[in-house]
């Protein structure tokens, strides 16, 4: 488990140092600080967050794995909301010359809509994570779980979605597009495997116990 582990915050940290190298070097600007804020908040936060609680983790053995799970949850979702925050700002100043019925709609593709329903879920997750602090049920932190294994899920698909976009066929060749597919849906699948298996485990003792 641990190697799983390793090799899944390996496959994280490749897809962040590649857009971060490649935001940085257009020095963060129009759909760049979007790419990055968004990559590194919703992907790799987010992401690293789930895996905090998952039995046999390399961060586990930490100090205060909850409290570590939550602040990396919450870092996660201000940092992404910086990165759409910083979208829909760069896509406003894009449609201000056009008329009304010229302007690029906000949410039109599959990775703007992943995005957006990703981050209502975790709105919600991070909720239910609040609630917990103060009611302990059984009931609660399988929906929370839920919440976030769903999030992540919507989010990494909107990760996967970004390099079928403009910027992506732009900023990189048609080789490295694959390849980022490739490994963000790895690390997708490495992510939410071990949370799966936690809540299919607690379904079961909430329906047997």
């Amino acid at each position: 488990r641990k190697i799983v582990d390793f090799v899944t915050h390996c496959l994280m940290l490749l897809i962040l140092a590649t857009v971060a190298w490649k935001c940085i070097r257009l020095k963060l600007l129009k759909t760049a600080r979007h790419a990055v804020y968004s990559t590194l908040g919703l992907f790799f936060l987010v992401g690293s967050s789930q895996m905090l609680m998952c039995h046999g983790c390399l961060l586990a053995g930490a100090c205060l794995p909850p409290i570590l799970h939550a602040v990396l949850g919450v870092l996660g979702f201000l940092t992404g909301g910086v990165g759409i925050f910083a979208k829909i700002v760069d896509k406003k100043r894009r449609n201000k010359p056009f008329e009304f019925y010229e302007r690029e709609p906000h949410v039109y593709s599959k990775h703007s809509r992943c995005g957006l329903v990703g981050y209502v879920l975790l709105s919600t997750c991070l909720l239910t994570g609040v609630v917990l602090l103060g009611v302990k049920q059984e009931i609660l932190l399988m929906w929370h779980r839920i919440l976030g294994l769903f999030s992540f899920g919507c989010l990494a698909s909107s990760q996967y979605f970004s390099y079928s976009t403009g910027f992506a066929r732009r900023e990189w060749t048609w080789i490295w597009i694959p390849v980022l597919q490739i490994v963000t849906a790895c690390a997708t699948v490495l992510v939410g495997h071990g949370e799966l298996l936690h809540i299919a485990q607690e379904f079961e003792a909430f329906l047997f116990n």
